[in-house]
C-alpha cells in the first residue's frame, strides 16, 4: 500500500497511515478508512513527519518535519 521510487530520502520516525479506524466512533455504519501512499522521485521528508493515506507526493517535493 506504500510506493517509494527512486531516490527517495526519508528521515527518522516518518509514520505512514494506510489504514485508519478512528471514524468508526462517529459513525455507526462501523467503516474504516484504508488508502494507499505513494511517494514519487527526489523526495525529501523530514523528521516524525506524518504521511496520512491516499497521499500523493509528486517529483521533487520537500515535506517539512514533524
Amino acid at each position: 500500500m506504500i510506493t517509494v521510487d527512486d531516490y527517495a530520502a526519508i528521515s527518522t520516525g516518518v509514520k505512514f497511515i494506510t489504514h485508519e479506524n478512528s471514524i468508526v466512533k462517529i459513525s455507526s455504519k462501523g467503516i474504516d478508512l484504508i488508502g494507499a501512499i505513494h511517494i514519487c522521485k527526489n523526495i525529501f521528508i523530514g523528521m516524525n513527519a506524518v504521511i496520512l493515506l491516499k497521499v500523493f507526493i509528486a517529483d521533487n517535493c520537500l515535506v517539512g518535519k514533524g
